[in-house]
């Protein structure tokens, strides 16, 4: 079963915790706000992170290694070359 996809409006929030730097992406549905993730930066290292929770768990990616994955996967370029090539046709 395809469980619904919502899109929502995603709000940006910077904060400046002790521990680094962090953009807090949240959103509203039905009234309510829910946080989405988090993109933190490490004052040690200047690493930066793709933050979400699992399980009340935070869970961090590296944005390099998720940059690295997107930019290997061929598959996703040709994909992707297809759809805007089919949305400047029918504009």
């Amino acid at each position: 079963m395809v469980k619904p996809i919502i899109r929502p409006e995603v709000r940006a929030d910077w904060t400046a915790p002790d521990e680094g730097c962090k953009l807090e992406l949240s959103t509203s549905i039905d009234g309510l706000v829910h946080q989405l993730a988090s993109i933190a930066g490490d004052p040690a290292t200047g690493e930066v992170w793709f933050e979400f929770y699992v399980n009340n768990q935070s869970v961090q990616v590296p944005i390099r290694e998720i940059s690295s994955l997107l930019a290997s996967v061929p598959e996703l370029k040709t994909w992707q070359a297809r759809v805007i090539a089919s949305a400047e046709r029918d504009a």
